[in-house]
């Protein structure tokens, strides 16, 4: 993996406050509240916590698509300053143009890159290549599946050659084949390119498979309850003890927030300390 092609992300003592509309004249409620995280280039980190612990608004942050906050948040060593190309962001939803191509849509996320016609076609098809939609280019999105559609989103948004990519739940509206399938796919481009990902999730097994450390917050406001550091070499095996292990102690630094004890899985104090830290 080049980690050279990663940007470092460092996040200090960041706060967010949301005005409050509901007529309570209560202020402003505050989302976050004294965030610091430090992310290396090339890194897979994974964001994890109960639904408005400001997992999404942190990740809307540091791609610049909001810039009412205090405290710092610096990419490469530059603070942010709006939405960068070097910052790519994947939503839920694939937000494929209707009335466009799969590749026009692909092509579209390369749209300030400056490459001729040819260079551009050629860059497109190497990255529908890469997310095996090479034989669906000239599909209209109404004719994909969901996680078709997610891997054109994903194409589209690496054809800015972004350096930090932000995943916000893509997998979330995928049935369990098709997380699965593109869990590898994400995998495979993040060890083959370098580039340093951040993952929000509500999915524990897919944080521990996908990540270099998982960081768990709590909401109320949001922040940050502690960071658990994944060693577990890669492939990593979902049914192995070790595996478990780590889910359950994830599922115990979730349990004050979830109220679900980590029924079935094995004790988090029999974890190999050189897998687990």
């Amino acid at each position: 993996m080049d980690t050279a092609r990663g940007l470092p992300l460092e996040i200090a003592r960041l706060d967010k406050h949301y005005a409050d509309r509901s007529g309570t004249r209560r202020g402003p409620r505050q989302v976050l509240r004294g965030i610091d995280l430090e992310v290396e280039a090339g890194a897979f980190v994974t964001l994890i916590g109960p639904s408005g612990c400001g997992k999404s608004t942190i990740l809307r942050l540091v791609a610049g698509l909001d810039a009412d906050f205090s405290g710092a948040i610096r990419v490469g060593g530059v603070p942010i300053r709006g939405p960068d190309l070097s910052r790519g962001m994947l939503f839920q939803e694939h937000r494929l143009f209707p009335w466009l191509t799969v590749r026009q849509n692909v092509a579209l996320g390369a749209f300030h890159s400056g490459l001729g016609a040819a260079a551009l076609d050629a860059h497109v098809g190497g990255l529908l290549e890469r997310v095996g939609l090479a034989h669906a280019a000239d599909l209209f999105p109404s004719q994909l599946s969901g996680g078709m559609a997610q891997r054109a989103s994903i194409a589209r948004t690496l054809a800015g050659n972004p350096r930090l990519l932000l995943l916000d739940e893509p997998f979330s509206a995928l049935d369990a084949f098709n997380r699965l399938a593109l869990q590898l796919e994400l995998e495979r481009l993040w060890l083959r390119t370098g580039i340093t990902m951040i993952l929000v999730s509500h999915d524990i097994e897919e944080a521990v498979y996908l990540s270099d450390r998982i960081v768990v917050l709590e909401a109320d406001p949001g922040r940050i309850r502690t960071v658990v550091e994944n060693r577990l070499p890669r492939p990593r095996d979902r049914v192995s003890p070790v595996f478990n292990a780590l889910k359950a102690r994830l599922f115990e630094a979730l349990h004050v927030e979830t109220g679900a004890p980590p029924a079935g899985l094995a004790d988090p104090a029999h974890t190999p300390e050189e897998a687990i830290r």
